[in-house]
């Protein structure tokens, strides 16, 4: 799930990503979006899954991810 907050305007907004959804990884081939995760630890990424699933998710749905 990724959580949008506009403070200005007092919004929020979630977008729940279906974790078998296919998608490009960057740098890799096209998989299900939690693959990212798991190939960003074991290829070393730079900082992890976490950052390759941050990657991904940016890259596919056009909004940066910050935490």
């Amino acid at each position: 799930i990724v959580l949008t907050i506009d403070p200005e305007s007092g919004t929020a907004g979630m977008l729940s990503m279906p974790r078998d959804l296919w998608v490009p990884i960057p740098g890799y081939e096209e998989n299900r979006i939690n693959v990212a995760q798991f190939l960003g630890d074991l290829k070393n990424y730079p900082g992890g899954g976490p950052a390759l699933a941050k990657k991904t998710v940016s890259y596919n749905f056009g909004f940066p991810v910050h935490y």
